[in-house]
């Protein structure tokens, strides 16, 4: 036999093992893969049989439409807790989920007037929604704080869709906001004011102008009829100093980083939780 013959057997021998080894690594990551989709499965299913055993415990839900300073407020600030212990499960919709993933202003009108329907049916993240007629009872939404960085006090037609914040748009998004709640009258909608933003990232003027809205937008409520299904949340009056700041004793280590600390989502939700309590009392009393 050649040289030759023996260096092809050769290379043809040590290809069909390399085959061989290649072939049994894609299987083996193969069998790996569906496990760990089933375990995947296992767990999404697991989650879901959770939730459905609270919504026949509780009866009473919360859908949470926010973004990373709700999140602290949820868990940090144990407000998923507080709720629980009223009685009240809460589903968070944020980012990953549609209805969750813009919450700005001006994106809660054509929210609101476009998706209610999947915000009252909301189930889980992500993006799970119930089948059947039930819904949630509360439903509750915050904008972060770069919503409090108002430019201007707005001149000319306000419009509520602009991304143009200014104290004139912000008012016409919420006055279109109530007539829509208005056709839910067994829903409570509770609006949880943007958070202030750190001095080093806002100016006097604009501070002073989401104090000064936000007042606004809470004397607004409060001016509504008894039976209104809309309430506020003044979480910028809470955080901020007499300035319209972050307060200093709420700042992360960071001149510019306006996320509230542990302590102001600790301290923020026991002074929601002190604001809420009796409302949802009467609001859920038995008449």
């Amino acid at each position: 036999m050649s040289k030759l013959t023996i260096t092809l057997s050769v290379l043809i021998v040590l290809g069909l093992i390399g085959g061989l080894y290649v072939s049994y690594h894609m299987i083996k990551a193969q069998r790996q893969v569906k496990h760990l989709q089933t375990r995947l499965a296992q767990q999404n299913l697991t989650i879901e049989n959770m939730t459905t055993h609270l919504d026949k415990a509780l009866g009473k839900s919360m859908v949470f439409l926010h973004h990373s300073v709700g999140h602290g407020l949820l868990t940090t600030g144990a407000l998923q807790d507080s709720l629980l212990n009223m009685g009240i499960f809460v589903r968070s919709a944020t980012y990953g989920d549609e209805i969750g993933q813009q919450t700005d202003i001006n994106h809660w009108l054509p929210k609101f007037d476009n998706d209610l329907d999947r915000i009252l049916s909301f189930k889980a993240h992500p993006n799970q929604y119930f089948e059947d007629d039930r819904t949630n009872d509360i439903i509750m939404f915050k904008s972060c704080f770069p919503n409090s960085g108002i430019t201007s006090d707005g001149e000319g037609t306000a419009d509520p869709i602009s991304s143009e914040k200014t104290i004139a748009n912000y008012q016409a998004t919420f006055e279109a906001l109530i007539k829509i709640f208005e056709t839910q009258p067994d829903k409570l909608f509770v609006y949880m004011t943007s958070p202030p933003l750190n001095s080093g990232a806002t100016t006097f003027d604009q501070a002073a102008r989401s104090r000064k809205f936000n007042d606004w937008l809470v004397q607004k409520a409060s001016e509504l009829p008894e039976s209104s299904n809309f309430v506020v949340y003044n979480l910028f009056a809470f955080l901020s100093d007499d300035k319209g700041y972050l307060k200093s004793e709420y700042l992360l280590n960071s001149s510019t980083d306006s996320h509230p600390n542990a302590r102001a989502s600790q301290e923020a939700v026991g002074d929601f939780i002190r604001f809420f309590t009796p409302i949802w009392e009467k609001w859920n009393r038995v008449p």
